[in-house]
């Protein structure tokens, strides 16, 4: 490997250590020329035009501090592994004081610059804001030094990150890699088994109609072959069942037969049985008889005699009835043996002739096949056959293949999710805690005390909201009219007269209010006298000489104007 390459990548590791990835500076270009600026809170944006004109955002409320760090591992060169690891850290921390008036005038500041750098509002409503704010921001302000000021809490945050890097990515890509040759090799086998079976598909189409047209052509020997194939069918199924019906007869006779020989055994046992009884008869009859004429007589063995004759004559009768069962069984079984011998050779003949009339038909079935064109038809029809066995090898291995290339995608995916597995346990991993400042409550304070500063409040906003802005109305009127004075010279000549007169009147209020005591309301602090338009010059209102509201709406409330809805 170039040693210039190493030492470069190197250098380039180590230089992400100083890099900071958190400051938020990006753009983004909006239509019709325009641009959009993303900052994070440390950061803030001026805004400047060719000819000077600045608008510049309130000061940042918070500074951060990185620390950034990277780490890289190489393993023994037979396993080619590499780690990689890097950590970054940022603490971020609050140093403006937020108090509502702070916050308020700073944001005031702030749009009413950007609404006229905007083109939203012209130098005289800027004016007239301006001033509003000042009072609006003086009233707060008073506010605030009697009740104390409202302080968001100070927030210091603090981040703690950690990287870790797996060495063994590799390993799982050359996996992968594997993975993925498997997967081509296979889709590959797909595609041939595919395209096979469409080739196939279309043989068997081609095959169907050429045989559809060879049995068209053979029409005539068709009709011929399919009477003499129905029929044909049909004979060799009863031909089929005959045998079956011959072979049933032939096991019952051989059946019978091997019953009979054992019945003509026991006949003969039962005879022997019968002649040995029939001469222990004689010979107790004789003794019996020899007892009786005995003198002088013996009872005793002229009883046991008679006894013993008796058994005898029992024991002949018995043998007599046993063979004469077995010899009826005997007799019995040779007859049905004789008729199933019988019903054997009648189905052997059925059998026979049916034989014969399957081997006519045949005959006529081969000469009728001989027929070029039916010959043509059955050559068509056997390739038919064969093609389509052919199409069913091919889909069968279509589906293998397919199966095959879907288990090698599964493996493929497998392997890319543990990949990706050990490519996510390699990022980075941050946490934070935040934690802010206490504030000091007021206790102690009694009742009067409370009572006196809700008084001073009260009375600060009835002061903000009691004074007219009717100064600032005919101020914007005048300048209104310096800007275009031929539109607005007919509303001017009508509009002077009220505003010097207002302005005179509110002045002479103000002036009285100051020498004379206050007086105090309901409530117990003292009344500020109001001055609306219509209390100041009674029965007159801008809307009644014939003002535009657009040329007097320029920032400026319908209800200070006097405006009647």
């Amino acid at each position: 490997m170039n040693v210039t390459h190493v030492l470069f990548g190197i250098f380039t590791i180590l230089l992400t250590g100083c890099a900071n990835f958190t400051t938020v500076e990006r753009r983004t270009d909006l239509p019709d020329g325009g641009k959009a600026i993303h900052l994070d809170a440390p950061q803030r944006v001026a805004i400047s035009n060719k000819v000077g004109m600045v608008c510049a955002e309130p000061s940042p409320d918070s500074l951060q501090a990185y620390a950034s760090s990277l780490g890289a591992g190489i393993s023994a060169p037979s396993k080619e592994s590499v780690s990689v690891a890097q950590a970054l850290s940022a603490s971020a921390g609050s140093i403006g004081l937020r108090t509502q008036s702070i916050t308020l005038m700073r944001d005031q500041l702030y749009r009413i610059c950007e609404q006229f750098y905007n083109g939203s509002i012209d130098q005289n409503s800027v004016l007239v804001l301006l001033e509003r704010s000042q009072d609006l921001s003086l009233a707060i302000l008073a506010i605030e030094q009697l009740t104390g000021a409202v302080v968001a809490q100070q927030v210091n945050i603090n981040t703690s990150s950690a990287a870790t890097a797996a060495a063994s990515i590799n390993d799982t890509q050359k996996e992968l890699d594997r993975a993925r040759i498997d997967e081509k090799n296979k889709q590959m086998n797909l595609d041939s088994a595919k395209t096979a079976f469409d080739k196939q598909e279309k043989i068997v189409a081609d095959k169907s109609i050429e045989a559809s047209t060879a049995k068209e052509n053979a029409k005539a020997t068709q009709a011929e072959l399919n009477k003499l194939v129905e029929p044909l069918d049909t004979a060799t199924k009863e031909l089929e069942k005959a045998e079956q019906k011959r072979f049933l007869l032939i096991s019952n006779v051989a059946g019978l037969t091997a019953r009979i020989k054992v019945l003509e055994e026991n006949k003969t046992e039962q005879k022997a049985r019968k002649d040995v009884a029939g001469v222990k008869k004689t010979e107790t009859e004789a003794a019996y008889q020899e007892a009786l004429t005995a003198t002088p007589p013996n009872q005793e063995l002229i009883d046991e005699l008679k006894n013993n004759r008796d058994e005898a004559v029992k024991e002949e009768k018995s043998a007599a009835k046993s063979f004469e069962q077995i010899e009826k069984s005997v007799t019995d079984t040779k007859k049905e043996r004789q008729t199933a011998i019988v019903a054997a050779n009648d189905t052997n003949e059925s059998i026979r002739l049916a034989e014969l009339n399957l081997a006519e038909n045949n005959a006529k079935i081969q000469v009728l096949r001989l027929d070029p064109k039916q010959a043509l038809a059955d050559s068509a029809e056997e390739a038919l056959k064969i093609a389509k066995v052919e199409e069913k090898k091919m889909l069968d291995a279509k589906l293998e293949a397919e199966s095959s290339w879907k288990q090698a995608h599964e493996n493929t995916n497998e392997i890319a999710k543990l990949g990706s597995t050990a490519t996510t346990s390699a990022n980075a991993s941050g946490g934070g805690a935040g934690t802010f400042s206490t504030s000091t409550s007021r206790y102690g304070i009694n009742k009067e005390t409370v009572q006196a500063l809700s008084d001073a409040t009260a009375d600060i906003v009835d002061m903000v909201l009691s004074k007219g802005h009717l100064t600032d109305s005919c101020m914007s009127i005048f300048f209104s009219y310096v800007n275009n004075p031929l539109k607005l010279n007919s509303v001017m000549e009508r509009i002077f007269p009220i505003c010097t007169k207002a302005i005179e009147t509110q002045v002479e209020a103000y002036s009285k209010s100051l020498n004379e005591s206050p007086r105090r309301s309901r409530r117990g602090r003292p009344e500020h006298p109001s001055t609306p338009l219509e209390r100041t010059v009674p029965g007159t209102t801008l809307g009644e000489v014939g003002v535009p509201i657009t040329t007097l709406d320029v920032g400026v409330p319908r209800t200070t104007l006097g405006i009647k809805k």
